[in-house]
């Protein structure tokens, strides 16, 4: 990813979107988003915000089996890179 690409999103996010919610204490943004460069906008928010995000890794092919937690209810286990949620049920890997 070009530069001048990286920094027009840090700059967006950071005088744009990040602007945008109601509240500044208890809102929430979740970025979504497949790393592309060490300095992409993730790597920018965990180096200078990093203790107020909580970064979530899933990898497209998980190389061990590993369990994830998301909130109390919801247990994620990968094994693979095929995922499938049916329909009621928990997200499987």
């Amino acid at each position: 990813m070009w530069k001048v690409a990286r920094e027009a999103v840090i700059s967006w996010f950071k005088t744009t979107l990040s602007t945008r919610l109601d509240d500044k204490k208890t809102g929430v943004i979740i970025l979504v988003m497949q790393r592309l460069h060490v300095d992409d906008l993730v790597g920018h928010i965990l180096q200078n915000e990093g203790d107020s995000w909580v970064q979530l890794d899933l990898p497209a092919i998980a190389e061990e089996p590993q369990r994830l937690l998301s909130g109390t209810a919801v247990s994620i286990r990968a094994r693979s890179a095929m995922c499938s949620i049916p329909s009621g049920s928990l997200l499987t890997c």
